[in-house]
C-alpha cells in the first residue's frame, strides 16, 4: 500500500471514530472537546466520565469551633480521562438545604482552604470539575462558629475552689461543723465570654451540713449582675441537677459575664458546698428549664446577700465629706428601710448612724453623703434588719484604689462583676473626666 492510501486510510478512520463519538455523545449528553488530537495510534476527542466525589479531610462533620478561622482540607479526586485537570470548590451555606449561600470560592487546585466566618452554624461541601465540565460534589457536612462558649482553661478563680480531673469543679470548703471556711462571697468561679451567647447549661451538686440553715444561700449563679439561681441550705443536699438558662435576655452585643459562687453566708462554720461540672454557653437559643426559679435571692426581709452592694467611694474629696454609693444588683426593686452601715475606726467596727427609708430602683443607684471616711483603715459593711452582713467594702487597711493629685480626686468604684468587696482585685480607680472624677448615679467604669 502506497503512503499515499495510508494517509487516505487514517483520514477515513478518523472521520469514523468522530462520527462514533459524536452518536455516543448525543446519547449520553457528554461533552467532548471540538480538537482531535493525535499521538502515536492514539486519538483522544474528549473525556465524559465524572470524576470521583472529593473526600474531605477536616473538619470533619458537626465541627464546634471556638476560632472564627477554619481550615479545609481534602483529598484529591480521580479521574478516568487521561488529560482532565481537576479543580476544586469550597461553597458555605447557611442552611441544610444548601439554598442560603454564604460564601463560595473560586475553583483552584489547591486541597486547602482557609476561610474566616462569622459566629453561626453553616453546612458546606467541595466541588471538583474538569476543563471539559465533568463536575463532582462531595456530601455536605456541618460546622459551627461558636466564640460564645465557655472556654476550659479561662477561669478566674478565688477562694477555696478545685478545677479537677474529668471537668469537675468544686467551690467550697468540705469540711464539716467547727471548722472555719470562706464566705459565699470569697469563692468564685467567674468567666467573660464574647458577646451572642443565647443558653447557659450546667450540672450541679449541691452539700450543706448547716443545720442551722444560716447558709442563705450556700449557692449562687449570677450572670451580669443578676442572679439566676439560689440554693439555701435549708434545701439540704441536692443531688446531681441540670439548669439552663434563657440568655438572650441579655444585651447581645456585649459580653456575658458568668460567675459562680458557694459557701458560708450567715456564719464561717457548718460549711455549704457545690461541685458543678458540663458547663457550657451556646448560641443557639434554648428556653429556660428552670422559669420557676426567682431571678433574686429571696429573703423574708427583702434583702439578700450581696442583692446590695457598695460599688463606690468618693474617699479623697477636699471637703470633710464622702461619698458612699450603694447599687442594686437584682432587676427588681428593694427597700433599703432597716439596712445599718459600719465602718471600721482602726480598732473597731462602728455604726455609721445613717438611717435610710426608702427604696432603691432595680439594677439602680443610691448615692448617700457621708462623714469623711478613713482612707488608711477603710472598711465598710452592710447589714439587713435581721444583722445578716449583706456586703464588705476593704479590709481595714488601706484603700484599695483612688488617688489624689494635683487637686484631682478620684473615686474607688467596684468591678462590675461584685466579687468580695476585700479584695482589691475587685475595685479600680475612677476614670472619668471630670474633677472630681466618679460616676456617682451610673455604672462604673
Amino acid at each position: 500500500m502506497s503512503v499515499k492510501q495510508t494517509s487516505k486510510r487514517i483520514a477515513q478512520l478518523a472521520i469514523f471514530i468522530g462520527l462514533v463519538s459524536l452518536i455516543y455523545a448525543e446519547a449520553t449528553d457528554a461533552y467532548i472537546s471540538e480538537s482531535v488530537i493525535a499521538t502515536g495510534n492514539k486519538i483522544v476527542s474528549g473525556c465524559w466520565d465524572n470524576p470521583t466525589a472529593p473526600d474531605i479531610t477536616s473538619p470533619e462533620d458537626n465541627y464546634r469551633s471556638y476560632s472564627q478561622t477554619v481550615d479545609f482540607s481534602w483529598k484529591e479526586s480521580s479521574s478516568s480521562c487521561e488529560t482532565a485537570t481537576l479543580e476544586y470548590k469550597l461553597s458555605i451555606y447557611q442552611n441544610k438545604e444548601l439554598t442560603n449561600e454564604y460564601y463560595s470560592s473560586s475553583y483552584s487546585t489547591e486541597l486547602t482552604h482557609n476561610k474566616k466566618l462569622d459566629n453561626g452554624e453553616y453546612w458546606w461541601n467541595i466541588s471538583v470539575s474538569d476543563q471539559y465540565n465533568n463536575t463532582a460534589t462531595s456530601k455536605a457536612l456541618s460546622l459551627t462558629i461558636d466564640q460564645s462558649q465557655i472556654v476550659d482553661n479561662n477561669w478566674v478563680t478565688t477562694g477555696d475552689v478545685k478545677i479537677e480531673n474529668g471537668g469537675l469543679i468544686q467551690i467550697g470548703n468540705e469540711n464539716y461543723t467547727g471548722d472555719i471556711g470562706n464566705y459565699l462571697w470569697e469563692n468564685r468561679l467567674l468567666q467573660s465570654i464574647s458577646p451572642g451567647a443565647k443558653t447557659l447549661s450546667f450540672d450541679y451538686n449541691f452539700n450543706t451540713t448547716d443545720d442551722s440553715f444560716s447558709d442563705i444561700p450556700g449557692f449562687r449563679v449570677i450572670v451580669n449582675g443578676n442572679t439566676i439561681l439560689t440554693i439555701s441550705a435549708s434545701s439540704g443536699n441536692v443531688d446531681w441537677t441540670n439548669f439552663s438558662w434563657d440568655l438572650s435576655l441579655f444585651d447581645q452585643d456585649k459580653n456575658i459575664n458568668v460567675e459562680f459562687q458557694a459557701g458560708n453566708t450567715g456564719d464561717r462554720i457548718n460549711q455549704s458546698w457545690v461541685i458543678l461540672r458540663n458547663i457550657s454557653t451556646s448560641i443557639k437559643s434554648s428556653t429556660s428549664r428552670a422559669s420557676d426559679i426567682p431571678l433574686e435571692t429571696t429573703y423574708e426581709e427583702g434583702i439578700g446577700y450581696q442583692n446590695i452592694i457598695i460599688n463606690e467611694l468618693s474617699l479623697r474629696e477636699p471637703t470633710s465629706r464622702s461619698d458612699l454609693e450603694l447599687r442594686n444588683t437584682t432587676n427588681t426593686e428593694i427597700d433599703l428601710t432597716g439596712i445599718k452601715l459600719t465602718k471600721f475606726d482602726g480598732v473597731s467596727e462602728v455604726d455609721m448612724d445613717i438611717t435610710i427609708n426608702q427604696s432603691i430602683n432595680a439594677n439602680g443607684y443610691l448615692v448617700i453623703n457621708t462623714d469623711k471616711l478613713d482612707q488608711d483603715n477603710l472598711q465598710i459593711r452592710i447589714y439587713n434588719k435581721s444583722d445578716d452582713l449583706i456586703d464588705v467594702a476593704g479590709d481595714g487597711g488601706p484603700a484599695f484604689a483612688g488617688i489624689a493629685a494635683d487637686g484631682e480626686y478620684y473615686s474607688m468604684q467596684r468591678t462590675i462583676i461584685a466579687g468580695e468587696g476585700t479584695s482589691a482585685l475587685n475595685w479600680f480607680t475612677a476614670l472619668s473626666g471630670t474633677n472630681p472624677h466618679n460616676t456617682l448615679g451610673e455604672e462604673n467604669y
